[in-house]
């Protein structure tokens, strides 16, 4: 048949359509006798383009290493900054059990009131702000990190008392 005698599917075709041909992208698929058939990787593109389909593009493992790295160093070093002040701490604790154990018990009660608090109240604004952001309403980001802002303080008032 020649490409335009072929019918455009329509919008209640496509994703099943998509997912047949996402199935076949390891390079075989059953055909309904049972027995494997070679698809290349260019038809099956070829065939998504045809149908609507977006081809996501992978670049080289270098470069999607690059780009991992590049997103997650903020995130790193903000971990890292996170348990430095702790280990100064115990550092200078010494040898002393006690000690430790009374700085182990705090960092235990910090993780635990403290920090699953103030993440978890921060992780509910995030979507909030996400989509007045997106919106380019920039009051009522504000807004959101001023009312952010003041939970985090009372939440730090009200476990440090």
């Amino acid at each position: 048949a020649e490409r335009g005698s072929e019918e455009t599917p329509s919008d209640e075709e496509l994703p099943a359509k998509a997912y047949t041909l996402a199935s076949t992208a390891s390079g075989a698929t059953a055909s309904t006798t049972g027995t494997l058939r070679s698809n290349s990787v260019s038809s099956i593109s070829t065939e998504m383009a045809e149908t609507g389909v977006e081809v996501a593009q992978t670049g080289s493992w270098r470069q999607d290493l690059r780009e991992v790295l590049l997103s997650g160093w903020p995130n790193s070093v903000t971990m890292v900054s996170e348990f430095l002040p702790g280990f100064a701490m115990l550092s200078f604790l010494g040898s002393d059990t006690n000690h430790l154990a009374g700085a182990g018990m705090g960092f235990m009660y910090q993780n635990v009131t403290g920090m699953s608090l103030i993440i978890g109240f921060g992780a509910g604004a995030q979507p909030l702000i996400s989509q007045a952001h997106g919106a380019k309403n920039w009051q009522r980001c504000g807004e959101l990190l001023q009312r952010q802002l003041l939970i985090h303080m009372a939440v730090v008032l009200a476990i440090g008392a």
